[in-house]
């Protein structure tokens, strides 16, 4: 498909199911809208592989690390920004918010994948069982998708736990605080671009072991140091 249709179809459903959100009579209807928004946010991950497309063989770490640190920038700092509109204004403002900035989204080529479209029509019905015929034969993919489940739960873990833990009688902190720390977390912005020209000279499982010992030395501190500085 052509990608940029796809991303601006996938960013409209996205503004609607946050106002539908926001504006859900029930908790069976915040549960349908919050269902969509999960099943349309991957339009995250139509960026990275498409970026990747673009850059030479001997630049696509950095590509990928440049895309990476905008799209932990929009992770991280809107954390700031929905823990303020959320403290001050209501949760809902927020996510009609985060629906309004979604429709300024930018142009850029929306070129087809390099294939044949009536053949990758003729194969769609087949994808499930070549995704299964993937996973078993290709062990690279097994594992990288292994650690970056993983990861990806630590950090939601992480930032789930984390507006709970400072709203405790000890802590006695708002959901502002708390997105506050987003501001700390886009650490990230800057890593990212580094790890992406790291893995170009000196392959990617240096960055990849680098980057899942320093998640897990940070789940150690949060365990042992339970204080606002750790």
């Amino acid at each position: 498909m052509d990608r940029r249709r796809l991303i601006i179809v996938q960013f409209l459903v996205l503004g609607a199911a946050l106002v539908a959100a926001a504006t859900a009579p029930s908790a069976a209807m915040l549960l349908l809208a919050s269902l969509l928004l999960g099943s349309c946010s991957s339009v995250a991950q139509q960026i990275v592989p498409f970026a990747a497309s673009l850059a030479t063989p001997e630049r696509r770490g950095s590509a990928i690390g440049t895309v990476m640190g905008g799209l932990l920038c929009g992770i991280l700092l809107s954390r700031a920004l929905a823990g303020f509109l959320a403290e001050h204004f209501g949760w809902a403002h927020h996510l009609l918010g985060r629906a309004a900035a979604g429709a300024a989204g930018r142009r850029h080529d929306g070129r087809r994948p390099a294939a044949d479209h009536a053949a990758c029509q003729d194969r769609l019905w087949r994808r499930p069982a070549l995704a299964r015929r993937l996973w078993r034969e290709e062990p690279a993919l097994r594992q990288a998708t292994y650690r970056q489940s993983a990861l990806f739960a630590g950090f939601i873990s992480f930032w789930t736990i984390l507006a709970l833990h400072l709203e405790e009688p000890r802590f006695g902190l708002g959901a502002d605080i708390a997105g506050l720390f987003g501001v700390i977390g886009a650490a990230g912005i800057l890593a990212a671009p580094l790890a992406g020209r790291l893995a170009d000279r000196r392959g990617p499982h240096l960055v990849i072991t680098l980057g899942a010992a320093t998640a897990l030395a940070s789940w150690v501190i949060f365990g042992l140091w339970d204080s606002l500085p750790g």
